[in-house]
């Protein structure tokens, strides 16, 4: 037996609706807020054994993924190729090709950004013998733009003029190791309490709200992807003295002085507020 999508008219109307609203404006972070408001949250279903499954707020990400669903087009994808479907599509040609020009084009403004940015370390990166290791590139002649690291002296004199030997270090892999490292310290109970602390003496009328600082630091990691380059950047300096670089490893002098300007920077973040007001809608 030939097994057929059906159509749910409603769950096909709102989808329609969310197409349409991004193609109109193409701002995530307006339609999330406005899908939040308006009470509409991901599909629930129920198990075979009987188990229910409310639905759960949309985010951005959910919604990328559904605007990215070929199946609303009226294909299905096997193996990532896409092949015409028996069920009719939800919408049309012309309203899919208008939301992915956006997301397109919100893609080649990221890439953008982030090669006209500031390297990650720069300025805070530096050798076991206190040297400032400075960031530096080489390009293949297919175009491709390998970074790294290298200490002062090395740029200044040629390689091997540092004492302990020291030469380039691929930026990537330095940068995603510091990365690691500050993610998990962020999210421990400790810094946790730390920042609350920090943000809580700048708060004269004493009325921070510390589920702001705990969701800040405990998503961290999400937050850090909504962020351009150059702000990543920013909070890095805010955060971080300097990385010393050592043979066995690496060390992290912490700015004792950057938790207030961090928790400004995380805690007015577009969103930190979204998951915020998310909070607030899902209480009522």
């Amino acid at each position: 037996m030939t097994r057929k999508l059906v159509i749910n008219e409603a769950e096909a109307a709102l989808v329609r609706d969310i197409f349409a609203r991004y193609a109109e404006h193409g701002s995530a972070a307006q339609l999330v807020r406005q899908l939040q408001i308006e009470g509409h949250t991901t599909k629930s279903w129920t198990t075979q054994t009987g188990k229910h499954h409310s639905g759960r707020v949309i985010d951005q990400q959910f919604l990328f993924t559904m605007l990215r669903n070929r199946l609303y087009l009226g294909e299905m994808v096997h193996k990532g190729n896409a092949f015409p479907g028996q069920h009719e599509p939800i919408v049309s040609q012309k309203l899919w090709d208008d939301v992915h020009a956006i997301i397109d084009n919100r893609k080649q403004g990221l890439r953008i950004r982030h090669t006209d940015s500031p390297a990650l370390l720069s300025g805070l990166l530096y050798t076991a013998d206190g040297q400032r290791m400075l960031p530096t590139f080489t390009q293949k002649k297919n175009g491709k733009r390998y970074r790294y690291y290298v200490p002062y002296l090395d740029k200044r004199r040629g390689a091997g003029a540092t004492a302990d030997g020291m030469g380039a270090l691929p930026a990537a892999e330095i940068e995603s190791a510091v990365l690691a490292r500050v993610h998990q310290t962020l999210q421990s109970p400790e810094m946790i309490i730390t920042t609350w602390q920090a943000a809580s003496a700048m708060r004269e009328s004493g009325d921070l709200d510390e589920p702001v600082v705990v969701l800040a630091m405990n998503q961290i990691s999400k937050v850090w992807q909504q962020l351009f380059p150059v702000e990543q950047h920013r909070i890095m300096r805010l955060l971080i003295e300097r990385v010393q670089i050592h043979p066995d490893g690496l060390e992290i002098l912490w700015n004792d002085d950057g938790w207030r300007g961090f928790y400004q920077e995380m805690s007015e973040h577009p969103f930190v507020a979204e998951q915020r007001d998310t909070e607030a809608v899902m209480e009522q």
